[in-house]
């Protein structure tokens, strides 16, 4: 069944948005909730400017993020932080570290949601960290080295 979102709707859609949906779906939950009504035809011709907006503001976010992708593939960052002397990290490197790092070295802003680390990264070396947004996907290299002592 094709509803349009009257509400966003977390881990469906957001508002004014088309979707196809199950019928149960849409009969026993989207629709006595209030957060979609049936996509007819004069729904949609009523809505038509709004799902127009929202389509655009969705292939300039897909065109953005493409070229961010491609900005950042195959690239280097460097970071020196604090560790031990075995080399473990005295703070884990987040996502949120990665989107910074990326944001100050290679001047290309991107989402935390969109970096995805293998495994934590709480040791001195070298990393890989895949970067996604549908349906592009880079890869480029973190090097860690321990900071200097200043005694």
């Amino acid at each position: 069944m094709e509803v349009l979102l009257v509400k966003d709707v977390q881990g469906i859609g957001q508002k004014n948005q088309l979707l196809t949906v199950g019928d149960g779906f849409a009969l026993n939950n989207l629709l006595p909730k209030g957060c979609a009504v049936v996509a007819t035809e004069s729904v949609k011709t009523k809505f038509a400017t709004e799902i127009a907006e929202r389509e655009a503001a969705k292939t300039k976010s897909t065109m953005k993020a493409s070229s961010a992708i491609s900005a950042i593939d195959g690239k280097q960052l460097a970071l020196t932080a604090k560790a031990t002397k075995t080399g473990k990290l005295y703070a884990a490197i987040t996502e949120e570290k990665v989107v910074a790092l990326i944001d100050e070295q290679l001047n290309v802003a991107i989402t935390p949601e969109m970096v995805v680390l293998a495994e934590q990264v709480k040791a001195l070396g070298e990393f890989t960290i895949t970067i996604k947004a549908d349906p592009d996907t880079a890869t480029c290299t973190l090097t860690i080295t321990q900071e200097k002592s200043t005694s």
